[in-house]
């Protein structure tokens, strides 16, 4: 492999050239990156899915069409240019469903734990900061109530 600049020429020789060398990282980047990018992409992206998640690209397919190409979670469209993230559990294994990379950040932030997804949505509730489709905190606190099993009256 070859030295880079900063090793052949030390550190003060890197500090007085520093945006002329970053500025052709960039030119590089933009001319060769890129374009490599693109061209391998399609065929190491279904090998990707296939080593990461042991689903093909038919099975991503089958997937996006029965959510009809929205997130799971929040069901918007993913950028022009993005696919949905494959979301999966860590223990087990099992693929989920596809997210857009907002939600499936979000659950891993969350450590893909209910209990903490369900302390932060009682955090929203009391803070007086949730509002869902024009329901109100109480509807939000029953309809939790309903979810977690607790019934008529929680506590949450």
């Amino acid at each position: 492999m070859a030295e880079s600049h900063y090793q052949k020429y030390g550190r003060k020789c890197y500090e007085k050239h520093r945006e002329r060398y970053l500025e052709k990282q960039r030119e590089y980047y933009k001319e060769t990156g890129k374009e490599l990018k693109k061209a391998a992409y399609p065929e190491r992206w279904g090998q990707e899915i296939f080593k990461r998640y042991g689903i093909t690209e038919e099975e991503y397919q089958d997937m996006l069409k029965e959510q009809s190409g929205l997130c799971k979670i929040c069901g918007t469209l993913p950028k022009e240019g993005k696919r949905l993230d494959v979301d999966h559990c860590h223990f087990t294994q099992k693929v989920r469903g596809l997210l857009c990379n907002n939600c499936n950040r979000g659950l891993g932030h969350f450590k893909d734990s209910p209990t903490l997804l369900v302390e932060a949505l009682r955090y929203l509730l009391y803070s007086g900061k949730a509002s869902v489709n024009g329901d109100t905190n109480t509807v939000l606190i029953q309809k939790l109530c309903d979810i977690t099993g607790h019934g008529g009256s929680c506590g949450v």
